[in-house]
C-alpha cells in the first residue's frame, strides 16, 4: 500500500465520519428527551427515598418520646409498667442497635439490678447505694439520649451535647404512692 492509497483511505474515513456527524442516526431532540426522562426518574426516586427516610425518622421520634414519657410516668408513680413494656418492645423493633443496647442497659439498672457489675464496682456482689445507683443511672440515661439523638439526626448532633444529663423525675412522694395504693385497694374491695 502506497502513501497515496493510505491517505485516500483516511480521507474517505474522515468524510464518512463527517457525514455521520451531519446526519446522526438519533436526532438531538430524542437525546434531549432521554436525558430529561433520566433526570426526572432520578429526581422522583431520590424524593421517594428522602420521604421514606423522613417518615421513618418521624416515627422514631414519636416512639422515643413515648418511651421517655412512659419511663418518666412510671418512675414518677403515674404510669404503668405495661405502657413502658409496650414502648420498649416498639423501640426494639425500630431503634438502631445502639439505641436498643442503651435502652437495655438503662432499664436493667433502673428496674432489675440490685448489684454493680465488675466494671462498675470491685465486688460483683456489692449492693448498690442509692447515690451510686443514681450516678450510674445518670450515665446510662445520658448514653441512651445520645444514642437516640445519633439515630435520629446523625453523629454530629451530639458534638456540643452535655456530658452529664441527669435522669430527674419529679413524681409522687412515697407517702402519695402509698395513699394511691390504699385508695386502689379500697376501690377493688367495693367492686
Amino acid at each position: 500500500m502506497t502513501i497515496k492509497d493510505l491517505l485516500t483511505s483516511v480521507l474517505e474515513q474522515l468524510q464518512l465520519i463527517n457525514q455521520n456527524l451531519n446526519q446522526p442516526s438519533i436526532s438531538p431532540e430524542i437525546i434531549v428527551a432521554l436525558i430529561a426522562a433520566f433526570v426526572a426518574v432520578f429526581t422522583l426516586l431520590y424524593n421517594k427515598q428522602r420521604e421514606r427516610h423522613l417518615n421513618q425518622r418521624n416515627l422514631k421520634e414519636q416512639k422515643y418520646i413515648s418511651f421517655l414519657s412512659a419511663l418518666i410516668l412510671l418512675k414518677g408513680g403515674y404510669g404503668t409498667s405495661k405502657e413502658l413494656i409496650e414502648t420498649i418492645q416498639i423501640m426494639n423493633l425500630i431503634g438502631s442497635s445502639d439505641v436498643v443496647q442503651a435502652t437495655s442497659n438503662f432499664i436493667d439498672l433502673m428496674i432489675t439490678k440490685t448489684t454493680l457489675s465488675k466494671d462498675e464496682s470491685p465486688s460483683e456482689s456489692e449492693p448498690i447505694s442509692p447515690e451510686a445507683k443514681q450516678a450510674i443511672q445518670d450515665q446510662r440515661y445520658n448514653a441512651l439520649i445520645k444514642s437516640m439523638r445519633t439515630d435520629l439526626y446523625g453523629k454530629k448532633c451530639n458534638k456540643e451535647f452535655p456530658s452529664e444529663l441527669p435522669f430527674v423525675v419529679f413524681g409522687k412522694t412515697d407517702e402519695e404512692k402509698a395513699q394511691d395504693l390504699i385508695e386502689l385497694l379500697q376501690k377493688k374491695k367495693l367492686t
